[in-house]
């Protein structure tokens, strides 16, 4: 296996998201934010088009909430495919 050198500009790509990922993680394991989210609220939040699109490349799973048939969504993994959109995609690691 080939190691990657990554510039510094990639190197500060890569610490940005795992600053956000953990920020994201650490703030709801406080109960600062809500772990997951209706289907309604990550429209809201991340896009109907990106939430989707998330689903079918299977970057996010639809989980039941209880008895309810209402589904819910990881707020870490719309996170983590979020990030990947925006930064990874960008320096070619994914």
């Amino acid at each position: 296996m080939e190691t990657k050198v990554y510039s510094l500009r990639e190197a500060e790509i890569i610490a940005k998201v795992a600053a956000t990922l953990t920020a994201v993680d650490v703030l709801t394991r406080m109960g600062a934010i809500k772990p997951d989210l209706t289907k309604q609220e990550a429209y809201r939040i991340y896009g109907e088009a990106n939430v989707n699109r998330w689903l079918g490349e299977k970057k996010i799973t639809k989980r039941q909430s209880g008895k309810n048939k209402h589904w819910r969504l990881e707020r870490l993994e719309l996170e983590a495919a979020r990030q990947g959109d925006v930064k990874i995609s960008k320096i070619g690691i994914m």
